[in-house]
């Protein structure tokens, strides 16, 4: 985590990994923080795509609690069946691959709402890819609900989305201008 000047130069910066920074314990390939996203001043949401704890290459997201200086405090796992709902992510989705904080989209208060992605998904075909919309409760470390995003659910007519990778990136906009 980079602390920048006015300037935009480095004036301090932290390291988050499990040997340092507070972070929680990793296995080399999980691939902490490939994708990070701000869900508060002092709370991130960063994915760990290669986690392979719910299977391989499952994917997970951590949410954590930062100090002031950028060390993490606290952190809870969200993956398949810890979090979510068993059969959520697959092997070898790589949960995690793009992450973005989406704001308040439910208009219920909380600014809780964050997109993470699969870019390998196998929901609509063979590695079609998906996002799923995390509705995080109150506390911004537990999953009240979710939505996925990809060929054939959320909204998207099967068949639409061909080859793979859907999902890769994602960003927060306001594309159509209705305020969501």
């Amino acid at each position: 985590m980079l602390f920048l000047a006015a300037d935009a130069s480095v004036e301090s910066y932290t390291m988050i990994s499990s040997s340092t920074g507070g972070g929680p314990p990793l296995k080399s390939r999980d691939g902490l923080g490939r994708a990070v996203a701000f869900i508060g001043p002092h709370t991130l949401v960063a994915s760990a795509f290669g986690d392979d704890t719910a299977g391989s290459g499952t994917g997970a997201v951590y949410i954590m609690e930062l100090s002031a200086d950028g060390v993490c405090t606290s952190y809870i796992k969200i993956t398949d069946g810890l979090g979510l709902p068993d059969g959520t992510i697959g092997r070898y989705n790589f949960w995690g691959v793009s992450a973005a904080f989406l704001g308040d989209l439910n208009n219920d208060g909380l600014q809780a709402e964050v997109a993470v992605c699969s870019a390998h998904d196998q929901g609509g075909g063979t590695s079609k890819g998906a996002c799923l919309i995390l509705f995080l409760a109150s506390d911004l470390k537990t999953v009240d609900r979710f939505v996925r995003i990809g060929d054939g659910s959320g909204g998207v007519e099967a068949g639409t989305i061909k080859g793979n990778n859907f999902g890769m990136s994602v960003a927060r906009g306001d594309g159509n201008g209705d305020g969501n």
